[in-house]
């Protein structure tokens, strides 16, 4: 056999041997840590739980100041308590409503006269 071939061969066993003790250092390494803290410490991630808490404050600080000032615009309607329109006005435009609207032939006479 050539020398190159056998150089070869052996760069390959060297490298394999080097690649497999380092996957099963690897190995033992994460099998310790599942025995330790459980799948989440292993991996590097958190559990479903702590997600969970984790999003709850996230949303909770967000939504703090819109939840303070919805109660102080509540307040401020609390203590107002009117109606947005006067009696009379409320009045005038609820018999409004008894009166017909003007006919087709009406509105297109207006429109010619402004054009």
């Amino acid at each position: 056999m050539p020398e190159e071939i056998v150089a070869i061969i052996i760069i390959a066993i060297v490298a394999g041997t080097i690649t497999g003790v380092i996957k099963q250092i690897l190995q033992y390494k994460r099998d310790t840590k599942l025995q330790q803290g459980g799948v989440a410490n292993a991996q590097g991630g958190v559990t479903t739980s702590e997600l969970k808490g984790l999003l709850r404050e996230a949303v909770e600080e967000a939504t703090a100041p819109l939840v303070d000032e919805v109660e102080r615009l509540r307040e401020q309607m609390a203590r107002l308590e009117r109606p947005a329109l006067p009696e009379a006005e409320m009045t005038r435009l609820l018999d409004a409503d008894d009166v017909e609207p003007p006919s087709t032939e009406a509105v297109r006479a207006s429109r010619r006269r402004t054009s």
